[in-house]
């Protein structure tokens, strides 16, 4: 094998790295920006997520505080259905 490049070679050798220039630039120009906008909306979704579920666990603390019999036999009943299921 020959280390000497011939006229074709250098062409496509030039070929490919342009083609590479314009991928880099394709991926720097689309492909990041559309990434990054759907990582703020998946981070926006998650803040979104999280205080709800927050929300909700304070109305349900807020409602075993103003009810803790019910409460407690809510529990019990659910922890009794739980343990017949896996039975």
């Amino acid at each position: 094998m020959s280390n000497t490049e011939t006229p074709e070679t250098a062409g496509v050798r030039d070929e490919i790295a342009e083609l590479r220039r314009h991928l880099e630039r394709l991926l720097s120009e689309r492909v990041e920006p559309q990434l990054a906008r759907a990582a703020d909306t998946a981070r926006t979704a998650a803040e979104a997520a999280g205080n709800v579920v927050k929300s909700d666990v304070e109305a349900i603390l807020q409602q075993v505080r103003a009810h803790p019999v019910a409460a407690l036999a809510v529990a019990a009943g659910l922890g009794f259905l739980i343990g017949r299921v896996w039975r």
